[in-house]
């Protein structure tokens, strides 16, 4: 097992996920479903849709991290995956909302789940409001206080809901970081800041 499984992780360092796929599907036949295994199914169908843009395989991504999650329903990881499948994949963005509700709730301190579902405010289908986002947001920069893209983007919120005292004390914390804001963004922030 051990050996199949390096082969198959070898495999996808080098982005050749379809016998990567053959190699995991094999385990499933010979020792049975397990969360961790359909994950990497999923995983690799995922990168498939990426790089042969097919929704098709999109689609077997969901359903594999679905099924992880039918095995462990109490995984936090497992539903955040299952929101950027669906928010990267499918666009199908209120199912992607709900599953990241579904990772938060059962990890309030999952970061990856708190920004991408903040991240899905302003979608055509308003599937979380400006508050939540916030809320999010808020969040994520306790728990990560030295992400300088997380505060650049509670800024953004702040700035939209009209705080802009508290949009620039969070750009200047984005600005702090030890990690350098990327040049686009400090560029965003001095044109709100210039036109305010």
């Amino acid at each position: 097992m051990i050996s199949l499984m390096i082969q198959a992780n070898q495999y996808r360092q080098t982005s050749e996920y379809r016998k990567a796929l053959d190699i995991y599907k094999e385990l499933i036949g010979k020792l049975g479903e397990t969360s961790e295994v359909n994950q990497l199914v999923a995983y690799c169908y995922y990168h498939l849709g990426l790089y042969e843009n097919d929704e098709d395989n999109y689609k077997e991504a969901v359903i594999w991290i679905e099924r992880a999650i039918a095995i462990s329903p109490m995984n936090s990881q497992l539903f955040d995956i299952l929101g950027e499948l669906h928010s990267i994949g499918t666009l199908d963005y209120e199912a992607s909302i709900k599953a990241y509700r579904s990772a938060i709730n059962l990890n309030p301190n999952n970061v990856h789940a708190l920004v991408s579902g903040a991240g899905l405010y302003g979608v055509p289908e308003e599937v979380i409001t400006l508050e939540e986002a916030i809320d999010w947001l808020e969040r994520a920069v306790q728990i990560e206080p030295d992400n300088a893209n997380n505060h650049f983007n509670l800024g953004m919120r702040y700035n939209e809901a009209s705080q802009f005292s508290k949009a620039k004390q969070e750009w200047i914390k984005a600005l702090s970081c030890p990690h350098p804001l990327e040049a686009a963004l400090s560029t965003s922030i001095s044109k709100l800041i210039g036109s305010a």
